[in-house]
């Protein structure tokens, strides 16, 4: 028997919660005293090793990541229930079978190493025999016991349907090669039991939900007098000359109707280069930033002609940046003499509280993604602030914006460009960009991921200006990239092969910046993806697809590393709330602290905003069939009802903004509830004139600017806008 004094003894400490290891090997223990660990709070690694235990009681040790029972007697490993939290287990030595290890392999779900080695081939074959083994189970419950379980069934009888149920699996034969005969039984009772308490929950939630509508029976002059209406809530250079654009005029909010079909004739023109590019024949024409308007670029290439004598020229509201024309090259900004105006677009007055969202003012136009600084034909497709790093935060506001084969770093507060990197691949066009904070030479530092037309991810270090590695990532273009919140070396990209790839691009070493790339899962919604986003709360990815937006259990802490389709669509209804438009274009997807869902489908004139978690609780875990989930909307949001699609919005916690086609950004404050369509509190046009010399030119394509996506700033002071006229717009919020 050990006591107090031994673990103190033995660990040097002063007290109980100091110990963080503790060796307790080879001390002819019988059993453990859970009384003498109840101050070990901060114990992280137990060795209790060459010991005569049977059976390790619960401890109450909830920091325990480290666990050795090597060289025991246990021969039942069921007692790890106590201890989930274990990442590293020793049992070796054990009367044991090895269906136990799988045992343990599936109670701890943070469990990396078993005996050394490493746990995901386990999961892998339980995840492959749970595939099989849960149709069976769902089966036995659907023809023998569905009918047992009603609805207000007291506890005592909930319980008693549950014993004849499991004893039933018990008893029943089920096909599962996968598993041993000792390791299937577990699992069968485990599923089971997790089939039943879901099967429970959703009863007891369709029973709650139906019980207003009782009550109100129960008053028939009230229904008579005043009849109850059941409402439901309708819820995308190299470094020699930069531009900088500034409107003359103050331009106010109005109301526009826009309705052009440029972009959806510029992909029929492009859907057979397309194919041919790509291989085989798509259903839906591909995305219009796949390839740029051959039309465009002759007369964007002629223009320059003429504008070229005039290029160093640039006056009044221009700026350059003179430096070197190396790839990644950064140089020094040359400030104009002549202050820069500022538009300011306010909102009609309005009840909105103090602090809540009035409008913005343009800050600074900047043009930079090509060679050319009079280039109007290179488009920029998106933008994203970097994460903030506490050990060195020189600006919070530095934001990373990609179009052509240049991806820029820009302080959004001053407008100024801080480096440009340049990609050396001719094939290359980007179309997305993801950052993420690695320890790259002991101290946290931002790693911005980007890629597009060249099919590769590349990883650029921005502190350095370097792309440290690039990796084939998809066999067509790819559209999105997005970083795992809780797992930083996580990124999902999502392409028009049809694909989402799950990669651990891993912690580069300093200095040469060594690092290994792994394909850790695929998941197939079967068409193409335009935007990812994961929320840890609700264990969830979701893709917004050319087809539907959909939805995968993605748990970051266990990942069952195996390639899958859908769990889940979430169907998103129309203007009226009710209607479900069939295999929609969802080109807008954003996730707002961790839970709230802000969705855009292409044509419905409106965005939609709506929580996840309320939605995914009644998805029912074991089934293998796609589950369809009808989307409510806590507001709705009225926007342009142009029929062009991929216009990407942005949100934080109470502001939201989406461009469109005439350059205008519809800016909403998110704040409030609103059953019916919500309107901007501004609208932002695209200013006709500028203070600047005439060499520059804004001047809208076919009467039209593709406002391509928003980025605001995580707190929402900043927002800066992704055109196709080679320009990029930033704006302050005004408030």
């Amino acid at each position: 028997m050990i006591s107090t004094e031994d673990i103190l003894s033995l660990s040097s400490c002063k007290s109980l919660s100091d110990v963080k290891e503790l060796d307790l090997s080879n001390r002819d223990l019988k059993v453990l005293d859970p009384c003498c660990f109840k101050g070990l709070k901060n114990l992280e690694s137990l060795d209790v090793s060459r010991n005569s235990l049977r059976d390790i009681p619960s401890l109450g040790l909830p920091k325990l990541r480290c666990l050795n029972v090597e060289e025991n007697l246990i021969n039942d490993l069921a007692f790890l229930k106590d201890y989930s939290e274990l990442t590293e287990l020793m049992v070796a030595g054990n009367p044991i079978l090895s269906a136990d290890k799988n045992i343990a392999v599936s109670l701890l779900p943070k469990l990396t190493l078993l005996d050394g080695a490493d746990c995901q081939p386990l999961r892998k074959l339980e995840a492959l025999g749970d595939k099989k083994l849960l149709p069976q189970i769902s089966r036995v419950w659907e023809s023998t016991f569905k009918d047992n379980l009603l609805p207000g069934a007291s506890d005592e009888e909930v319980s008693n349907v549950k014993k004849d149920f499991l004893r039933h699996l018990r008893r029943t034969h089920f096909e599962c090669n996968e598993f041993s005969i000792k390791f299937k039984k577990f699992k069968v009772e485990v599923l089971g039991g997790e089939l039943f308490e879901e099967e429970v929950q959703r009863i007891r939630a369709r029973t709650a939900s139906s019980t207003p509508k009782k009550k109100n029976k129960i008053r028939p002059s009230e229904e008579s007098s005043s009849p109850s209406k059941r409402v439901t809530s309708p819820t995308r250079r190299h470094l020699t000359d930069y531009e900088l654009v500034s409107s003359r005029s103050v331009v106010h909010g109005s109301d526009v109707n826009v309705s052009s079909p440029r972009r959806e004739a510029r992909c029929l023109k492009k859907s057979a280069e397309v194919n041919a590019s790509n291989g085989s024949p798509r259903k839906r024409v591909a995305s219009p930033r796949k390839i740029l308007n051959l039309e465009d670029r002759r007369q964007g290439i002629s223009s320059l002609h003429k504008q070229e004598k005039n290029a160093n020229l640039l006056q009044g509201g221009t700026r350059e940046l003179n430096g070197s024309a190396k790839n990644g090259s950064s140089s020094d900004v040359r400030r104009s003499c002549t202050p820069r105006k500022k538009l300011k677009y306010e909102a009609a007055p309005s009840r909105e509280e103090k602090g809540s969202v009035k409008g913005a003012e343009a800050c600074i136009f900047l043009r930079g993604h090509s060679q050319d600084p009079a280039d109007s034909v290179t488009q920029v497709w998106q933008a994203a602030f970097q994460p903030k790093c506490e050990e060195n935060d020189l600006s919070p506001n530095i934001v990373a914006t990609c179009g052509g084969k240049i991806v820029n770093f820009i302080d959004a507060s001053t407008g100024t460009v801080l480096k440009r990197y340049r990609s050396a691949n001719l094939k290359e066009e980007f179309f997305c960009l993801a950052w993420t904070m690695l320890s790259i030479g002991g101290h946290p530092s931002a790693v911005l991921a980007v890629a597009g037309k060249a099919r590769e991810v590349s990883l650029v270090h921005p502190e350095q200006l370097v792309c440290y590695k690039s990796f084939q990532a998809h066999t067509k273009y790819i559209n999105c990239l997005h970083f795992c919140p809780s797992q930083p070396t996580w990124l999902l990209s999502g392409s028009i092969d049809d694909n989402i790839h799950l990669w651990d691009i891993g912690i580069p070493k300093a200095p040469g910046y060594q690092t290994k790339i792994v394909n850790l899962l695929t998941l197939k919604p079967k068409c193409e993806i335009l935007q990812l986003c994961v929320s840890t709360r609700n264990e969830m990815l979701l893709a917004a697809c050319h087809g539907g937006l959909f939805g995968w259990k993605f748990d970051q802490k266990s990942l069952v590393k195996v390639d899958r389709s859908p769990n889940v669509e979430f169907r998103l209804p129309g203007k009226d709330g009710t209607s479900i438009e069939k295999e929609p274009v969802v080109d807008g997807l954003v996730l707002v602290e961790d839970d709230m869902i802000v969705s855009k489908c292409s044509n419905s004139g409106m965005i939609g905003m709506w929580e996840l978690s309320t939605h995914v609780a009644p998805i029912r875990k074991f089934s293998q069939k796609l589950q369809k989930v009808k989307v409510e909307y806590r507001s709705t949001f009225l926007w342009s009802d142009t029929k062009v699609d991929y216009f990407y919005p942005s949100a934080t916690a109470d502001v939201m903004a989406c461009g469109d086609d005439t350059g205008t950004v519809w800016l909403y404050s998110i704040g409030k509830k609103g059953a019916t369509l919500v309107k901007p509190v501004a609208k932002l046009m695209w200013p006709d004139k500028l203070s600047c010399s005439d060499q520059v030119s804004v001047t809208k394509k076919d009467g039209k600017v593709n406002a391509n996506s928003v980025r605001l700033s995580p707190d929402g002071d900043y927002m800066v806008v992704c055109t196709d006229l080679n320009i990029v717009c930033i704006w302050r919020i005004t408030r």
